[in-house]
Formats: C-alpha cells, sequence, structure tokens
C-alpha cells in the first residue's frame, strides 16, 4: 500500500480562548491492493470520490519533483550497456573465430619443419612411382594376352592352346 502525508494549516484561533488548540487536520493517502484510493485523516478514513461514469478508481497527483522511478533508470542502463557489448564485442568475436578458422583449417607443410620427415617422403614417392611402372606392366601384358584369346581361329580349343604356350 503505498502512501502520502499532507497536511493542513492549523484553524485560525481567538487570542482570548484558553482552551487546549484542536490538532491540525493530517490527511494520509493510500492506494489499496485492489486499486482503491483511501484518504485518512484523524478523525476518519474515507474513500476518495470516483469521477462519475469512469471505472478506474481516482489516480493520486503526479509529483513532478519525484523523477523517474529507479527500476526504469536501471533498465535503460543496461540496455545501453547491453547494446554497447554487442556493437564492440561481435567484431571482436568475428575476429577470433576467423583466426581459429585460420590456423586450425590448414595442416601444416609436411617436410618444412622436420628433416626426418621429408626423407620419409621422398622414399614413399620412390616407392609409389615403382608400384605404377609395375601396375602399367601388369596392365600391358593383360591386354597383349586379351589380344592373343581374341584372334584365335574358331575350330581351335582355346584351353588346349593357353597350355602350350
Amino acid at each position: 500500500m503505498s502512501q502520502a502525508t499532507t497536511s493542513a494549516p492549523p484553524p485560525a484561533q481567538a487570542p482570548s480562548s484558553n482552551k487546549s488548540a484542536p490538532k491540525s487536520s493530517e490527511k494520509t493517502i493510500q492506494t489499496a491492493p485492489d486499486g482503491r484510493v483511501i484518504i485518512r485523516t484523524n478523525d476518519s478514513p474515507e474513500l476518495a470520490p470516483a469521477a462519475e461514469g469512469s471505472t478506474l478508481p481516482p489516480q493520486i497527483p503526479y509529483d513532478p519533483n519525484a523523477g523517474p522511478p529507479q527500476g526504469a533508470i536501471i533498465l535503460s542502463i543496461a540496455f545501453f550497456v547491453c547494446t554497447a557489448a554487442v556493437i564492440i564485442g561481435l567484431p571482436l568475436v568475428r575476429a577470433f573465430a576467423r583466426r581459429m578458422d585460420r590456423s586450425g583449417g590448414l595442416p601444416e607443410r609436411a617436410g618444412a619443419t622436420d628433416p626426418e620427415s621429408a626423407q620419409r617422403l621422398a622414399r614413399m614417392e620412390q616407392a609409389i612411382d615403382s608400384i605404377a611402372l609395375e601396375v602399367e606392366r601388369i596392365s600391358e601384358g593383360q591386354r597383349f594376352t586379351t589380344k592373343l584369346l581374341s584372334e584365335a581361329p574358331k575350330g581351335v580349343n582355346v584351353e588346349r592352346r593357353v597350355g602350350q604356350g
């Protein structure tokens, strides 16, 4: 329940009276959780009069010296800090990711750093060349055999010819 307090000026008194001075009338304005506005005085609580035809409870007057609510200030500061962090951080994160891609994506050049690896690769290259040469010789022999078998006369037994040669 929110509360605001006002006090009315004391009533004018006659100088000749010896009676005790009446208390100043102090008003307290409260807002109930259901939205009703309650004005309390020293005498008794009263409900604030509602405007005719309106369903909303009457509003407590706005205090222009109060300033914006504290929550609005914190929220706006958080918004601008987050915006600045995104504007500054996004290019930094992208640059870091590109750097990681460049360094991790390309393997090191083999043999550039280790002489033993270079010798090993040279031996592998020679072995692969000799294997390629042997495969070519085998395929040449197979072509020759296929040519001999395709040129055989029609009445001759092919198995017998191959076995004789």
